[in-house]
């Protein structure tokens, strides 16, 4: 995506989301906007970053991974490791498997790391930040506190068109909008497949949309509500979408929500 950004655009795409989003919604708030995909090095001294750490190796294998891989507590990230287990194993493990499962903690922690443009990896962000764009790009019109990000056309069609499929690999149902939204409706419908979600988890996700990173953060909206919510945390998890730490603040928001 960078490189075709490059090309028709003309700039790389951390240079467009620091050019086009961070710094107009940093000059109209009074808080400073976090949101860089890739950072150069001369100027990562000028922040404050949060090392991305795991826990141990024995209690992610002893009570993470092998209690997935035995059936247990399917909603981790290690469930894809169980397509060993089905006729397609072979076949599924592969689709599951298309990036390495483990951060490398002295490399996504280095400068260089840290330097490097790659959005589905590579974005460095703060909760406060996150929500900020959503509410303009998700919840919103496009627009937020005199800055516009996307038009009110663009946003309308991003939310359209959910499309509901099975993905192979997790064995799950999810809903897609246009703009690859997930709407997590979809995964709690009578005879989805939704295993990798936690029981409560239909409670938590309510009417959100949006999406997670494998880890465990989280950047959602409640159109209907108008309500932006974003979770980032520096302790990498196994759970795929969620995990106990978002639902846990998801269940309570609902509850204030409600009232």
């Amino acid at each position: 995506v960078n490189g075709i950004f490059r090309r028709v655009d003309g700039r790389s795409l951390g240079r467009f989301f620091r050019e086009e989003i961070t710094e107009p919604l940093s000059s109209e708030n009074e808080t400073t906007v976090k949101f860089f995909c890739g950072i150069p090095k001369k100027e990562q001294p000028e922040h404050k970053f949060a090392n991305f750490t795991q826990g141990s190796i024995f209690y992610t294998v002893f009570v993470q991974i092998l209690p997935a891989l035995l059936g247990f507590n399917k909603q981790l990230a290690a469930f894809p490791f169980g397509c060993f287990f089905r006729s397609d194993g072979l076949g599924a493990f592969v689709k599951s498997v298309a990036f390495p499962t483990l951060l490398f903690e002295d490399y996504i922690n280095s400068p260089f790391g840290r330097s490097i443009e790659i959005s589905s990896s590579g974005m460095f962000a703060n909760a406060r930040s996150m929500a900020v764009i959503n509410a303009a790009t998700m919840a919103g019109d496009g627009s937020i506190r005199g800055v516009r990000l996307l038009s009110p056309e663009g946003v309308a069609k991003s939310m359209d068109s959910i499309v509901t499929r099975t993905d192979s690999a997790l064995d799950t149902t999810l809903g897609f909008t246009q703009g690859g939204y997930c709407s997590f409706q979809e995964s709690f419908v009578e005879g989805a497949k939704n295993e990798i979600f936690h029981p409560d988890d239909k409670t938590a996700y309510g009417n959100f949309i949006g999406w997670g990173g494998f880890g465990g953060s989280l950047s959602l909206v409640d159109r209907e509500k108008k309500i932006s919510f974003a979770y980032c945390m520096n302790a990498f998890g196994l759970h795929m979408i969620g995990g106990v730490r978002t639902r846990r603040i998801l269940l309570e928001l609902q509850k204030a929500m409600a009232e």
